[in-house]
C-alpha cells in the first residue's frame, strides 16, 4: 500500500497546497475553486480507495486466526465498529 500511496499523498498536499496559495494571493476564482477542488476530491478517491485494497488484500492471504488478530490489532471491537471511517465497520 504504502508504494501506491505515497505518491497519491504528496499529490495531495501540493494540491491542498496551491489551493491555501490561491486564497492567501488572492488569485482565487470561483472556477479555480470549482476545478482545484474537485481535484482534491479525485486524489482522496483514490488514495482511500488504494487503502482499502490493501485491506481486501490483506484479508484474502490470512487464516480467520490471522484475521480475528487483524482485527483485534486495527482497533475493531467485538460489535464490527472501528475508530476508522472503513464502510461496514470492520468488513474490508
Amino acid at each position: 500500500m504504502s508504494a501506491a500511496a505515497r505518491p497519491l499523498g504528496a499529490e495531495l498536499i501540493e494540491r491542498e497546497r496551491l489551493l491555501d496559495q490561491l486564497f492567501a494571493k488572492g488569485e482565487i476564482t470561483p472556477e479555480r475553486l470549482t476545478a482545484e477542488t474537485a481535484a482534491i476530491s479525485d486524489i482522496q478517491g483514490r488514495l482511500r480507495a488504494v487503502h482499502l485494497a490493501a485491506h481486501l488484500h490483506t484479508r484474502v492471504i490470512l487464516t480467520p486466526e490471522q484475521v480475528a488478530q487483524y482485527d483485534k490489532l486495527r482497533g475493531y471491537t467485538e460489535t464490527g465498529t472501528s475508530s476508522h471511517d472503513h464502510p461496514g465497520g470492520h468488513q474490508h
